[in-house]
């Protein structure tokens, strides 16, 4: 296995920290400024998406993020450690050790099966032939993909494509997920259910997922919206757990919510007319939580504080 040069107790939860960073094309009067002073924080169980136009900046901050790319100024920390004037001859080792990469187009070798594109993966990490064979095949039932993954990309779906590339990033002992695009060649549904999967690949709380996107309607799976406009980049407030973070939902999600209101009923052995009832009430709730918090009274259970503990405003720099 190949050994990072650091450590890996870090610093706490934060994985990845981007201070001051900036990034210049060219030299002189002509030179572009694709980034421009970003000061940016990933912790353990964060689900960020990065929102902008086309040419703001973002897929040249995702490639200093992933260290494929060294910054003109400012520093790079990894698990605590400062990487940022590190040589070719260790990158290599902390990318495949800690940062899996999900691409728009796949990027999957169309000669080789599922199966094979990830164990190459693993190959590249040092594991050896049983291990790897074995684990190959674990990632790929964890995706969803036991019953395909003896077959080639061609074989394949685009969001069956899509789930061998994160199976792909899962190897190792990678922390930080970055995905560009993932669902802009994938359908509606597809695209949703892949965004749930990289969802639950933060919820052990051990990995961070930041995501490049076009799409808001992926802001419902985020804890931290940020955006990024000529290089510059504006980090969002944290959403889990806010009231005032809930999103209207569509009648697909509402109907699931009351299958789970369903379920939970099913189990009390209450009455079967509830559901909609129930999910009225949480409504109601959310309601009743977003106009405290708006008017500055107490929410939620009524303890002093508990609105203004949810809505105090955030730094504008994230984990500082």
């Amino acid at each position: 296995m190949i050994a990072s040069p650091f450590g890996t107790n870090g610093d706490g939860d934060r994985l990845l920290h981007l201070q001051a960073v900036s990034k210049e094309y060219s030299a002189g009067p002509a030179a572009v400024r694709a980034v421009r002073s970003v000061n940016l924080t990933l912790t353990r169980g964060e689900f960020v998406l990065l929102e902008g136009p086309s040419g703001s900046g973002k897929t040249t901050l995702l490639s200093i993020m992933g260290l494929l790319m060294k910054p003109s100024h400012g520093k790079i920390y990894l698990h605590g450690q400062d990487v940022t004037t590190l040589g070719e001859d260790h990158l290599p080792a902390l990318r495949l050790k800690h940062v899996g990469f999900i691409f728009q187009t796949f990027n999957l070798f169309p000669a080789l099966t599922a199966h094979q594109n990830v164990a190459l993966a693993l190959k590249l990490k040092g594991v050896g032939w049983r291990a790897r064979r074995k684990e190959a095949t674990r990632l790929l039932d964890r995706v969803g993909l036991s019953d395909c993954m003896h077959r080639k990309p061609m074989e394949l779906s685009g969001g069956q494509r899509q789930r061998v590339s994160i199976a792909r990033a899962l190897c190792g002992s990678a922390d930080v997920l970055l995905a560009d695009e993932p669902t802009a060649a994938l359908d509606t549904e597809t695209g949703l259910s892949i965004m749930q999967l990289l969802k639950e690949q933060t919820l052990d709380g051990q990995r961070a997922v930041f995501v490049v996107t076009h799409d808001p309607r992926l802001q419902k799976f985020a804890t931290r919206v940020d955006r990024i406009t000529d290089g510059q980049l504006s980090v969002g407030k944290p959403l889990e757990g806010s009231p005032l973070a809930a999103r209207p939902e569509d009648s697909t999600v509402r109907a699931r919510r009351v299958e789970d209101c369903e379920r939970i009923l099913a189990a009390a052995e209450m009455p079967t007319p509830e559901p909609e009832a129930l999910a009225a009430q949480q409504d109601a709730q959310i309601a009743r939580d977003v106009e405290g918090a708006e008017e500055g009274t107490p929410a939620g259970n009524g303890q002093p504080g508990a609105a203004g503990a949810a809505h105090t405003p955030q730094p504008t720099t994230a984990g500082e």
